[in-house]
C-alpha cells in the first residue's frame, strides 16, 4: 500500500536533458552553460 502512495508522488527530474552534458564535463554556473575561454582558442 505504501508503494502505491509513493508511486503517485514521483516526479520527473528537472534538467534531465542536461545530464549528458554534465557527464561529459560541461560546466554550468547558476543553471547556465559556461564555456572555458582556453577551449575556444585551442
Amino acid at each position: 500500500m505504501s508503494l502505491r502512495c509513493a508511486e503517485q508522488n514521483w516526479r520527473k527530474l528537472r534538467g534531465f536533458d542536461y545530464l549528458a552534458k554534465v557527464i561529459t564535463g560541461v560546466t554550468f554556473k547558476d543553471g547556465i552553460e559556461t564555456t572555458n575561454p582556453d577551449q575556444i582558442t585551442a
